[in-house]
């Protein structure tokens, strides 16, 4: 295989780890996660599905080792912030989870501020046209 391959199969298991996590099935999502961390350890899609499949099955701690991880590779949005509270909270660290929380509020608040509030035309929502 080469490194084409290796990212298509890469992204085939991501596709497959997602959905068998929406679907109900976090064990089995997770496996195919792993291995698709395996094949491609830098590929941020598989990082962020794989931390919210350990957040799903209760395993705190290894979302955070994710999310070092994405933060390591240069990941400093708002969602980092959202899922490390959530993996805090599953970890009992309920003051740090609320804080991180707090912060991801008040940044989303921010960028709301500079983005101006979201539009309610039909046609941006993607309704059909009276």
């Amino acid at each position: 295989m080469n490194d084409n391959d290796d990212r298509d199969a890469a992204d085939l298991l991501h596709l497959m780890g997602h959905l068998y996590l929406k679907s109900g099935q976090a064990q089995r999502g997770l496996a195919l996660l792993l291995i698709a961390n395996r094949m491609a350890p830098d590929h941020l899609g598989v990082l962020h599905a794989l931390c919210r499949g350990f957040l799903t099955t209760g395993n705190g701690q290894r979302a955070i080792n994710v999310i070092a991880r994405l933060e390591a590779s240069g990941q400093h949005d708002n969602t980092l912030l959202l899922l490390r509270s959530r993996a805090e909270w599953l970890n009992g660290e309920h003051a740090s989870a609320r804080q991180h929380f707090q912060t991801y509020l008040e940044r989303r608040k921010r960028e709301e501020g500079r983005l101006g509030p979201p539009s309610t035309d039909a046609n941006q929502r993607g309704e059909p046209a009276a």
